[in-house]
């Protein structure tokens, strides 16, 4: 599979909620319509592989008012951190110190590969609009049933690095002595404020790993590239 076969266009960059939706929200029944065509060609793309991307499915002012907001917060972020490390050093805080220099708060996070997982100012960077997306909210309910909980939302930064990421799954799987494969349980969303390339360290996924009956010895390594105002969708397995 190549990355082309892991993309499917719906036709939709705004937020507000249609008709589909709306049913679907209700569990009555609706008409394939383009749109809900699209979504079950995405839903069975990321059943097989474990991840799937839909382009263009956000509104470019949009996206770019949210990367406002997040470097805001990023910049804002850094200067409390310089501030909080000053007054370790000053009270010979050596437990505070040790936190500024691994990045270890609730508001922000270092990851590996130089990454930075931020937690700040999320009511306002992740609107309701945002989470009950007209393809992505219905394409999780096809994936994870009715009742769809959001368990985390954040901004991740990845700087500039020679470290890579280590190849990891975010979680196991739902029943760990369970031989068989079972139906997703946890999906992450990215939506990218930037364009995703191989040149900016797009993510890597090594497509069908979240099953258990895959082969790892013949897996496709494919990094997820789109554009900002995309959407990218994989199994937390």
């Amino acid at each position: 599979m190549n990355l082309d076969e892991l993309v499917v266009h719906t036709k939709v960059n705004r937020f507000q909620q249609n008709n589909f939706t709306r049913k679907r929200m209700r569990g009555e029944e609706t008409p394939l319509s383009e749109r809900g065509k699209a979504i079950q060609t995405a839903r069975q793309i990321f059943l097989s592989s474990g991840c799937c991307i839909l382009p263009d499915v956000l509104p470019i002012a949009f996206v770019e008012d949210c990367h406002k907001q997040a470097t805001e917060d990023l910049e804002s972020l850094q200067e409390t951190m310089r501030q909080t490390k000053s007054k370790a050093i000053a009270t010979s805080n050596v437990h505070l110190l040790t936190a500024t220099q691994r990045v270890d708060f609730a508001e922000m996070i270092a990851r590996d590969g130089n990454r930075l997982d931020v937690r700040y100012n999320l009511d306002s960077l992740v609107p309701t609009e945002l989470i009950h997306h007209p393809v992505v909210y219905p394409l999780m309910r096809e994936l994870l049933g009715s009742n769809v909980i959001l368990l985390y939302a954040g901004v991740m930064w990845a700087m500039k690095s020679e470290e890579s990421q280590k190849w990891h799954a975010d979680g196991g799987h739902l029943f760990a002595e369970d031989d068989h494969h079972s139906p997703p349980h946890c999906i992450n969303v990215f939506y990218p404020l930037v364009d995703l390339s191989k040149e900016n360290g797009a993510t890597q996924v090594q497509l069908g790993t979240h099953r258990r009956d895959c082969d790892k010895e013949s897996v496709a390594t494919l990094p997820l590239q789109v554009d900002a105002g995309g959407a990218i969708l994989f199994d937390y397995r």
